[in-house]
Parts: C-alpha cells; structure tokens; sequence
C-alpha cells in the first residue's frame, strides 16, 4: 500500500473555451452556484467498510453497472476520513480490477451553458500506462461519467482523470465509439499525492465530444475506477463530486 504524503493542498480549475475546438484551460476560480446535484459526501458521519459498501450505494441510489455477463460491483470501495482534511471521502480502490456504479436521476438536469462538474478527488495510486482507445489497454484511476439524452439519442461521456492523454483530448471507446467517448482532463502529473479541484463545463464538452444538439438533458451519473486491463492496482480520494448551475466564470 502506498504511503500518503500529508501536503499542502492544490487547486486545478479548468474549462473549456467557447470555440469547440478548444482545450482544456486554465481560470482563476470556481463560480458560485446552485448544486443541482450532489454526492454529498460532505454530509456523511461514520466510516463504511467494505463488507457494508452496498448499503451506501443502496441509499445513494446507486447500483453496480452490468453489461452482458460482466457486473461490474466495487469489491474494494469504502467511505473513509479523508487524509489531511476532516471530511469523509469515497475511496475507490481497485486491486487489478474495474468497479462502476450508475444512478439513474429521479428528474432530469436539462443541458444548459451554465452548467459545470465540479469534482475534487487525490490519486494515491496510478494504473500503468493506458490507452482509453484501446480495450486492453482502457484502464482510469477515475472516470465521471454523464448520460444524456441528446436529440433523441443516449450519449455517454466519460470525464477522464488519466496522465495518459493531453488535456481536452477526446477518446472514442473501441465498444460504442459513436456512443461512449472519453474527454481527459487536465490535470497534475506530478507523482506528488495532491488535491486536485477541477471545474468543467457539461454542455461544451458534449459539444465537443458528439457535436452540436439541439435538446438534451442529463438522466445519469457513473463513477468508476479499473486497473484490470493494465494489471494495475488503483487508488483514488474522491472528496466532492456535483453538478452545479453558475452564473459566470471568474
């Protein structure tokens, strides 16, 4: 097991510019907002184990992803204090393998200019070298996954924390290309363990990964984390995850 390093804490915020052929950039600060959807990891009291980690998911409304004869069921997933913070963090732990756990919303987030993921999470352990286009090599000490419901069609992104990728890339996957696509994220590729806080806008990362639309709403959220197709063992500190209605950025 890797040793947590105790330091200060970072801040990464990025966005994508306006043109669609943008990249992922730098700004100075997270907008204010209204949370129109929360993990509220902030609001839990008590470790859970991970004998107990399905209740947790159970009372999120989350349920483990399957497709086909594959169920991808977190066997290593816990809520534990947070290192060198005093909130609770979900840590997603995979030991040569892949967890991803979905929720389905109770109502809609329609697909808005002002709408942004804001997340902040450490990575204590990294996969090996990967390749998001390739199925043997698709491996992500984290992905954040969003489905919407654009023109009449189900898209999946996948925002991808990988030091594999230039910032802003998009990575169609080798099972749906024209379905599920990746976008990586900026950020820090020091092998210092950091807190990292990003901020990124929904609707111009789907315009960006599936082209323009006309209608669309968001109707699910995924989390996952694998090393399985590396052979890598995977370890990452999620402390907030939300999606957020802002004003402006500043």
């Amino acid at each position: 097991m890797l040793k947590i390093r105790l330091i200060p804490v970072i801040a990464i915020t990025s966005f994508i510019s306006v043109p669609i052929w943008g990249t992922l950039l730098p700004s100075q600060s997270h907008a204010e907002g209204k949370n129109l959807w929360d993990l509220e990891l902030n609001k839990e009291k008590t470790e859970i184990l991970q004998n107990d980690f399905k209740s947790w998911m159970d009372r999120k409304g989350f349920e483990s992803f399957r497709y086909l004869f594959f169920e991808r069921d977190p066997k290593h997933w816990r809520i534990s204090s947070c290192p060198n913070h005093k909130d609770f963090c979900l840590v997603m732990e995979d030991l040569k393998s892949s967890s991803h756990i979905i929720k389905k919303l109770n109502k809609p987030i329609p697909l808005s200019g002002h709408l942004n993921l804001f997340m902040e999470f450490m990575v204590e352990a990294w996969p090996k070298q990967t390749d998001l286009g390739k199925k043997n090599r698709e491996d992500a000490a984290l992905r954040i996954f969003l489905t919407a419901h654009l023109d009449g069609r189900n898209a999946h992104l996948g925002f991808a924390v990988t030091i594999d990728h230039e910032p802003g890339q998009i990575i169609p996957s080798q099972r749906k290309p024209e379905e599920i696509k990746y976008i990586a994220l900026a950020v820090s590729k020091s092998e210092e363990k950091v807190w990292q806080r990003l901020s990124l806008p929904i609707a111009a990362s789907f315009q960006k990964a599936f082209g323009s639309f006309k209608k669309a709403e968001i109707i699910a959220v995924g989390l996952k984390s694998d090393g399985n197709n590396t052979e890598s063992d995977v370890k990452v500190w999620l402390r907030d995850l939300k999606i957020k209605q802002v004003s402006s950025e500043r």
